[in-house]
C-alpha cells in the first residue's frame, strides 16, 4: 500500500512544500489536473448557494444555482465532464449531452431535482460552507469553495472564467458576469 503522507527532511525544502505536496496528492489516488483541451477554455463562473429571489428556474422556484463559462469561440460539448459537490465521488453528475455556448455561459440548477432536467444538478449547495468541482475523467478542471454565503449574493470571477472569486451584487444568472462582480 502506498503512503500518502508527505515528509521532509530538511527545513530548506519548505518553499517547495507547494509543489511535493500538489505531487504526493496526484500520486496518491487523488484527481490531477485533466489534461483534456477543453479544461483549458471550461471555469465554473458563478454560484449563488443562497438563492432566494436573485433567479427562478422553469418551474418558478428560486433554487440555488451555478454557471459554467466557456472562454473558447468554440462550442463546448460536455460529454465526458462531470461535477460534484464532493471531492471523494468526482463523477457524482455526468453533464453529457449539454453544452457549453462560445464565450457564454451554461446555468445549471443545484436543487436536488434532476427530474426538472439536464439543466438541474443531483445535489444542492449550502450557504454555510461548500465546494463544487468540475471534471473530464478522474482529472479535476476547476473548482470553487465558500463560506457563509449571503441571500441573492452571488460569488463569482471576474474578468469571466479568469479572474479571483468576488462577490457578485448583482447576479448574472445564466449570462457573463461583468461588471456585476468587479
Amino acid at each position: 500500500m502506498q503512503r500518502c503522507t508527505p515528509s521532509f527532511a530538511s527545513p530548506l525544502v519548505v518553499a517547495a512544500v507547494v509543489v511535493v505536496a500538489v505531487v504526493v496528492v496526484a500520486g496518491c489516488g487523488g484527481a490531477g489536473i485533466s489534461s483534456d483541451p477543453r479544461a483549458s477554455h471550461l471555469r465554473i463562473n458563478e454560484v449563488m448557494p443562497a438563492n432566494a429571489a436573485s433567479c427562478v428556474d422553469g418551474a418558478g422556484e428560486a433554487d440555488d444555482w451555478l454557471e459554467l463559462f466557456n472562454d473558447s469561440d468554440a462550442d463546448i460539448d460536455l460529454d465526458g465532464v462531470s461535477i460534484t459537490d464532493d471531492r471523494t465521488t468526482p463523477d457524482k453528475f455526468a453533464l453529457d449531452g449539454l453544452t457549453v455556448p462560445a464565450g457564454g455561459v451554461l446555468l445549471l440548477w443545484a436543487d436536488d431535482t434532476v427530474a426538472q432536467g439536464t439543466d438541474h444538478l443531483p445535489f444542492k449547495l449550502s450557504a454555510a460552507a461548500e465546494e463544487v468541482l468540475l471534471f473530464i475523467g478522474e482529472g479535476k478542471v476547476d473548482e470553487l469553495t465558500w463560506t457563509g454565503a449571503v441571500a441573492d449574493v452571488g460569488l463569482g470571477r471576474f474578468p469571466d472564467g479568469s479572474g479571483e472569486p468576488t462577490l457578485c451584487a448583482l447576479s448574472s444568472c445564466g449570462d457573463v458576469n461583468g461588471a456585476a462582480c468587479e
